[in-house]
């Protein structure tokens, strides 16, 4: 595939994706808020326990398998079928053995009816968990077209039921029943589309080569864990009572922003791994997506800090008000977020792996050790300061060490007008208060207005980026 077709690719996908993630985001984050609303905060953080009690377990699911089969697989299509059963086989024993620790643990924790939740939940967490095998083959043949489907037919049927068993009044184990059933029909799907692309076939080289190979993408996802979760988890283990649901709530904003991110990725990602052996063209690929994928974190970031507490009180019930502290430093976490999840790729790109396994093992260590002294103390704020700050020290390690792989590039230097642009939103949206919502509406003119207005965006650009897609047509 020549360049223009392999722009004219990634935009496409990045388009098809961003419109299906957005779709089903909004379906899934107004879903989230009618049941956290329905069930109150008593309710909502027995739910929440035993939602970010599993969450600490389902990477161990897709251990870093997942991630070389996409490497490997983006180089040579021809291995895809061998690497597919390999990776299926692996994370299926893996998901298996993690489940019956978890509700064993479970089972001594917590009372009957978290351990119900915990059942049901933890089901559905690990059945997602396993899809994205399938999900990874889709994404090496760049059919990603199925995974907009996919993901759309979920939310939209979960999005259904979620409304007419709150119409019933039904229990909050009936809902976390939805959930699972949900999850089980995108399971059937993503195992039907994926079958349809390459059926698997068993070969002991592709597992002896995704178990040594990637141990280090293993040790990364283990330690990703550590930093990313354990902060919630901390609060679910200790059995906080309403402090995990304060946490909650911001945690499920958090992650609805970090699917789309992900999602987003999942275009991107294929085409810089294809890319691998050609800097010129691997470099101008990174520096549009930070361009355009990583500054949109930075802009979510300024809008939650600025109108947190419009958030929280116009979403959920006055009760939740709590939690506008720790969804300004989840903000903040969601733009380092968005940065390192396009950096690592630069590291791993450059087979620096091990570089990675160190740095986020630092990470995790000094952020086991945060949420041990301030967790137990200040609860939900302490929580999201340590992810805060754990997603910061990350995000600057990642852009120093991209920087040194791509010496002379300057990438560093895109951050700098946008991070500028993201202060003065925030300094404006503040100026603004007495109008809440119009100030969110008008946010992105302001944002991307300021970034325009110092020449970090042209027309000539906008236009090109049009061209290239009518092209596609």
């Amino acid at each position: 595939m020549d360049q223009k077709s392999q722009i004219r690719t990634v935009l496409k996908n990045v388009i098809l994706l961003t419109g299906s993630s957005v779709l089903s985001q909004v379906l899934l984050g107004v879903t989230g808020i009618v049941i956290v609303r329905y069930l109150g905060l008593s309710l909502y953080s027995e739910y929440a326990t035993a939602l970010l009690f599993m969450s600490a377990f389902t990477v161990l699911t897709r251990l870093g398998f997942n991630r070389l089969f996409l490497r490997e697989c983006s180089k040579d299509l021809s291995q895809a079928p061998f690497y597919f059963a390999s990776a299926l086989v692996l994370n299926g024993g893996l998901t298996f053995v993690t489940f019956v620790i978890a509700l064993t643990i479970a089972f001594f924790r917590y009372d009957n009816r978290i351990f119900t939740l915990t059942i049901l939940l933890g089901s559905s967490a690990m059945l997602q968990g396993l899809t994205q095998t399938p999900k990874t083959l889709i994404q090496v043949h760049q059919k990603l077209h199925l995974i907009s489907i996919i993901i759309t037919v979920h939310a939209v049927l979960y999005f259904i039921a979620v409304f007419l068993g709150i119409y019933l009044k039904v229990s909050v184990f009936t809902l976390a029943g939805i959930n699972l059933a949900m999850n089980i029909v995108r399971a059937i799907l993503c195992c039907i589309m994926s079958l349809n692309l390459s059926f698997p076939h068993f070969e002991f080289k592709a597992v002896r080569s995704l178990l040594f190979n990637g141990l280090h993408f293993c040790a990364i996802d283990i330690v990703m864990l550590v930093y990313t979760q354990i902060h919630g988890f901390m609060l679910a283990i200790f059995n906080m009572g309403e402090q995990v649901g304060i946490f909650g709530v911001p945690s499920r904003l958090y992650a609805m922003i970090q699917m789309v991110a992900q999602i987003v990725d999942t275009a991107i990602s294929p085409a810089l791994y294809a890319v691998a052996d050609t800097p010129e063209r691997m470099i101008r690929g990174i520096k549009l997506s930070i361009r355009y994928f990583t500054v949109s974190g930075l802009f979510l970031a300024a809008v939650i800090f600025a109108r947190a507490e419009w958030i929280i009180t116009t979403l959920f019930k006055a009760e939740f008000l709590d939690s506008v502290p720790v969804l300004q430093f989840l903000g903040g976490a969601i733009a380092c977020r968005f940065i390192v999840i396009l950096l690592s790729h630069i590291i791993y790109v450059k087979n620096k792996e091990r570089f990675m396994v160190i740095a986020m093992g630092s990470v995790a260590t000094l952020s086991v050790i945060a949420c041990l002294i301030v967790v137990p103390i200040f609860g939900a704020i302490g929580a999201g300061v340590t992810l805060f700050v754990s997603e910061a020290v990350l995000c600057l390690i990642c852009l120093v060490k991209s920087g040194k792989l791509l010496a002379g590039s300057g990438i560093w230097k895109l951050f700098i007008m946008p991070l500028l642009s993201s202060v003065l939103t925030v300094l404006i949206l503040l100026l603004l208060s007495d109008w809440p919502l119009l100030s969110v509406l008008i946010s992105p003119i302001i944002f991307v207005g300021l970034l325009w207005a110092v020449g970090y965006y042209h027309w000539d650009e906008f236009i090109s980026i049009l061209k290239t897609l009518r092209k596609n047509r």
